[in-house]
């Protein structure tokens, strides 16, 4: 039986946007704050939905957008938010189903704690950074990435995903090719 050598599902490119992003030399600068700020408006960016000239607008007034202008501005957005999001696919879930659970937080995604949280494990990573770092200076990129850091020196286990996609479409091709 031949081997399928299964691809990672994150490219070199995107390996490279978020290095470049963590630099803060993309062509946009988000950061933790920029991220509130779409929060509170309900950015169609951050929650899903059609991106109209409206909230076009209060996105380019809230995030450092250089000299790009608005239609670049998007495009960089779009980007720089799924280069930062990208890094939560590394995490590997907990399916031990055997695993006592024992009292558990709630809270919902892009609450003030969630963002608390993001915060405390970015500075637990690195102990050194202030507040205002954290809200306006560090890249968002960067910041997920440290709470990783923090997730793994806590037990959790990340890598790349897999692409499986592929290595399904290569083992449906063989069988196919054995008939």
């Amino acid at each position: 039986m031949t081997e399928i050598v299964v691809n990672k599902l994150h490219t070199d490119a995107m390996l490279e946007s978020e290095l470049r992003a963590m630099l803060g030399t993309g062509e946009i600068k988000l950061t933790l704050g920029g991220l509130i700020g779409l929060v509170l408006v309900k950015s169609p960016y951050v929650f899903g939905g059609k991106v109209d000239e409206d909230s076009l607008s209060q996105a380019y007034t809230l995030i450092d957008h250089g000299q790009l202008d608005v239609m670049q501005f998007h495009k960089a957005l779009q980007d720089e938010l799924d280069t930062a999001f990208r890094v939560f696919e590394l995490l590997v879930p907990d399916d031990d189903p055997t695993a006592k659970k024992g009292k558990t937080s709630e809270m919902e995604t892009f609450s003030p704690e969630w963002f608390a949280d993001i915060m405390s494990q970015a500075c637990q990573a690195m102990p050194s950074l202030s507040y205002d770092q954290i809200l306006g200076q560090v890249p968002l990129t960067t910041i997920f990435h440290l709470n990783l850091s923090t997730a793994r020196r806590n037990g959790a286990i990340t890598r790349r995903p897999d692409d499986v996609k592929e290595a399904l479409k290569i083992l449906k091709e063989r069988r196919l090719e054995k008939k």
